[in-house]
């Protein structure tokens, strides 16, 4: 029998202040509607106290996301699953929020102002400052989680979850957002953190600590909670299974199981620890433990060392370097079969990541790096790749050069996203490149393209007909006056997807050249139009007979009524438009 020294919990006593603070910086996101530059529907609106609350509506001072409801997920673009990853992540969108005074966390107020309640998991952690904007590894605390909520509320809300207590005093608050059951956009107003600072009130905390220690009181009492098992004597039957039963069984276990069984006993390591049981690993639902020592440790040992999916997405705070070096090498290593690479919402750097991409991973057909945008001039290294079929640089600081020479390289290229990019100057070049050399592409995102004009529309749109997804909202450049929506039209008759948002220019003509020839559409958007009337946009509806989604919010022409009518008629459609109050 095993006997141990058990100390009796004891309370410290200390005396704490508590205050009142609101999120003070945004440190990462994953998207924001709103434009880089700009004011209106972005993450920072977040930052400091409430100043749209308790107005509910739509309101471009308030922190936005960039998707919500189930339509980002029923289009060629979306992201597909591994086939091995945690069922129950929900997560779409994160945000980290730090504060200007650590505390340990007693209540947490979100104040949402239009269709509440998106946030379902709340993590917390204590990033210590610095001035290189250097971090290793952070350890983080779950603070508050549940499923989400299905019910639609109407009014701005004060959500106050019952957090969790955490040992230490924090300054980094994570944010995990989850869009799909909401009707239109959520919006954040604030965050408030009321908690408590340690006080010592000039208390010789030395002294304190030694009065404390001499009130421990221990007990020789057996305890054998923590002795190890006794190993049974029985036949162990598992191990006389053939060994590709055993590995049949082990392919169900998700990762985290995988690293769990791993610790049971030598048989089960063994079978663990088997190369083909990684092919895939999905690490963001796990984004909260993954360290630099889990990498190397998966590189050491040969576990993915025939890796063909790879995901890391939200992994690592801020510019850390030692994950960055780890990732590099596990590239390295273990890169020559790697088809799926994912690197979305991370702030290290990606410099040597796209250089060992570059070197060893000829066979990448998937690269996602969006929100990630700490790169130089690595982006040029992608053009050594010749396979690409879908390539996700939302957000990202890629220049016209670079991607023109990948675009060159890679004429299989069906997906391609660089909404929200602001580095690239003539997106009129990046058509036309697309135009000549990738003439399967099957989505595009150029949302937010400043630069693209109806000669940029063109290009693509005359030589890239099996487009069945084009985003070009918010390209304010475009006049709909030159006919390039109906060439568009014309040429590709596959799209399923159409969103013109905020393109104030488009007119009747339009929607009936396009109610004309895109029998398959399922997802409009005209947001923002001021020439569009009710009766084109009703003639869209009756054409466009596998319609499932239309935007007509602060469209001029577009009342209430109208849409409330088009709701009773077509009632298998969604039709957004959006509330304000101001």
């Amino acid at each position: 029998m095993l006997h141990r020294l058990v100390a009796r919990p004891f309370n410290w006593d200390m005396k704490r202040a508590t205050i009142h603070q609101y999120a003070n910086e945004v440190c990462s996101f994953s998207s924001q509607y709103g434009g880089e530059k700009s004011l209106a529907y972005v993450t920072a609106n977040i930052i400091g106290p409430a100043s749209v609350y308790p107005s509910y509506g739509d309101v471009t001072h308030a922190c936005v996301f960039r998707t919500y409801g189930p339509w980002w997920d029923m289009v060629p673009s979306s992201i597909k699953k591994f086939s091995k990853c945690q069922q129950n992540f929900n997560g779409q969108d994160f945000i980290d929020v730090k504060l200007e005074t650590p505390v340990i966390p007693e209540k947490i107020k979100i104040y949402e102002t239009y269709n509440p309640q998106p946030v379902i998991q709340i993590y917390c952690a204590m990033v210590p400052y610095s001035t290189n904007s250097e971090y290793n590894d952070v350890r983080w605390y779950e603070l508050w989680s549940q499923d989400p909520e299905v019910e639609s509320r109407h009014e701005a809300i004060i959500f106050e979850p019952n957090i969790k207590h955490v040992p230490i005093a924090i300054n980094v608050l994570r944010l995990i957002i989850y869009s799909k059951h909401l009707a239109y956009y959520a919006e954040l107003d604030a965050i408030e953190v009321i908690g408590s600072v340690e006080d010592d009130n000039g208390t010789d905390l030395d002294e304190e600590y030694i009065k404390k220690l001499q009130t421990l009181n221990f007990s020789d009492e057996a305890d054998d909670s923590n002795a190890m098992p006794v190993q049974s004597k029985s036949v162990n039957n598992f191990a006389t299974l053939p060994r590709e039963l055993i590995s049949l069984i082990f392919s169900k276990l998700d990762f985290i199981d995988l690293c769990r069984a791993a610790r049971t006993c030598t048989l089960f390591r063994d079978h663990c620890y088997d190369s083909l049981l990684l092919l895939e690993l999905d690490l963001q639902p796990y984004w909260h433990m993954v360290t630099s020592q889990l990498l190397e440790s998966l590189r050491l040992t040969a576990r993915v060392s025939q890796i063909q999916k790879l995901s890391v997405s939200w992994c690592a705070f801020g510019n850390n370097k030692k994950f960055a070096a780890e990732l590099t090498k596990l590239i390295a290593d273990c890169g020559t079969d790697l088809q799926v690479l994912r690197i979305q919402g991370c702030s290290f750097a990606l410099d040597n990541i796209l250089l060992q991409v570059a070197a060893n991973c000829e066979h990448l057909l998937e690269l996602n790096l969006s929100s990630s945008l700490n790169a130089n001039n690595s982006y040029i290294c992608i053009s050594h790749l010749s396979s690409l079929t879908s390539l996700d640089l939302y957000r990202s600081s890629i220049d016209d050069n670079s991607l023109t020479e990948i675009i060159q390289a890679n004429p299989g290229l069906q997906h391609l996203n660089v909404g929200n990019v602001i580095t690239i100057q003539d997106f009129d070049l990046i058509a036309s490149s697309l135009g000549k050399y990738c003439k399967n592409l099957k989505s595009l995102n150029f949302w937010r393209a400043k630069g693209l004009t109806a000669e940029g529309v063109d290009y693509f749109s005359q030589n890239c007909h099996q487009l069945e997804e084009l985003d070009i909202g918010w390209c304010s450049h475009i006049q709909a006056q030159s006919q390039c929506f109906i060439t568009l039209v014309q040429s590709c008759q596959k799209l399923k997807k159409l969103f013109l948002t905020s393109i104030r220019t488009t007119r009747d003509s339009d929607i009936e050249a396009i109610a004309s020839h895109c029998n398959d559409l399922e997802q409009f958007d005209i947001l923002g139009t001021n020439y569009v009337s009710p009766s084109s946009v009703e003639r869209l509806l009756s054409r466009c007979q596998k319609l499932v989604f239309l935007d007509v919010s602060f469209c001029k022409q577009i009342s209430d009524e109208d849409v409330q009518v088009w709701r009773s008629r077509f009632p298998d459609v969604s039709i957004k438009k959006s509330h304000t109050t101001r």
